[in-house]
């Protein structure tokens, strides 16, 4: 019977604790990606569904990013612009806090280059100076035309 009783103290611990976010998402105490994510995090203790991994959460705001750029087929995008892009959103609070840095964003570009989102472009010949943000070409749209995500899928407002 321990057993029993371990999980219905589990599942009421989980309740008390939705039912905080409630209240803090109410009240603008968390944002609502804040929200979500603790909120996936408990259904996957309950047992319900498994948790988002991180980097599928990374790779979800990069291509909201360009999917807001509007960018199609063909067209070109550095690492250093993907990261001002993504940067200043970080600041809200909203579970964007892995990009402070470039590098950061290039293990993002490099899963969208397994995906075949994107090709990597070869770098420009230079003699002097600092080497240029590597380039990558877009080889497919990051979501179909007649699939449009909504902004918490996405990760930000348009």
């Amino acid at each position: 019977m321990s057993g029993d009783d371990d999980a219905a103290r589990d599942f009421a611990r989980i309740d008390l604790e939705l039912r905080v976010l409630q209240g803090l998402a109410a009240t603008g105490g968390l944002s609502h990606v804040q929200v979500r994510r603790r909120t996936q995090e408990l259904a996957a203790e309950a047992g319900y569904v498994p948790a988002p991994p991180p980097e599928q959460e990374r790779v979800d705001v990069v291509l909201g990013w360009l999917h807001r750029q509007q960018l199609t087929g063909g067209d070109t995008v550095s690492v250093s612009e993907i990261h001002r892009g993504v940067y200043p959103l970080h600041r809200n609070d909203d579970g964007r806090r892995w990009c402070r840095r470039v590098t950061d964003v290039q293990d993002v570009v490099s899963a969208l280059v397994d995906a075949g989102y994107l090709r990597t472009l070869p770098a420009p010949l230079t003699t002097r100076g600092r080497q240029p943000s590597p380039r990558y070409e877009l080889l497919r749209a990051p979501y179909p035309h007649d699939q449009h995500p909504t902004d918490s899928q996405t990760g930000g407002a348009r």
